[in-house]
């Protein structure tokens, strides 16, 4: 069980802790996705994100460690290339992940 879970503004910072979350749930998902695989170099690709002004993402953390991450961002118009324009009051949500040990215990809810 979970200690008390802290909830803070997660920063570029955190990109190597966020991306251990992320990829222990993607690992979940060879259950239903055969052969699928996480991005190679996630802790740039996170880092990038963060640092990005149209990018949030809350961290949750279990004395001191992160075990979960949720975040968003503006939506584009990835049509017309990754950085489209903005799609006015439409967001993108680009991460739900808990570590498997806390699934249920409310982390995700919070």
């Amino acid at each position: 069980m979970p200690g008390a879970i802290a909830y803070r503004e997660a920063t570029a910072a955190d990109a190597a802790a966020i991306a251990s979350v992320i990829a222990e749930g993607f690992a979940t998902y060879e259950a239903f996705a055969p052969g699928w695989a996480a991005p190679e170099d996630m802790v740039a690709g996170v880092g990038a994100r963060l640092a990005a002004p149209d990018v949030w993402a809350t961290l949750a953390l279990d004395d001191g460690e992160a075990v979960g991450v949720a975040g968003t961002s503006a939506a584009r118009d990835h049509a017309v290339g990754p950085l489209g324009p903005l799609l006015d009051g439409v967001g993108h949500v680009w991460a739900v992940f808990v570590r498997r040990r806390l699934w249920g215990a409310g982390v995700a809810t919070e």
